[in-house]
């Protein structure tokens, strides 16, 4: 939808329907992305991790080392 958006009053050599055209496909593929994240969240598959090691330890959230 973004991309239709964007795409109006734009040169495009599409025709007339090039706009509705855009939205109908990036309400296809929202619909989709939206029908995947219930699918993999029922299976619990998807899932918050870590791509690296924190370059410095978490800081203690219990403890305080004072001045």
């Amino acid at each position: 939808m973004e991309w239709a958006t964007f795409a109006i009053n734009r040169v495009n050599i599409g025709g007339d329907t090039t706009a509705r055209d855009f939205l109908g496909w990036g309400k296809e593929k929202l619909r989709y992305f939206r029908e995947e994240l219930r699918r993999l969240g029922r299976r619990n598959r998807a899932r918050l991790s870590q791509l690296y090691q924190p370059a410095r330890p978490a800081k203690s959230k219990t403890t305080d080392y004072g001045p």
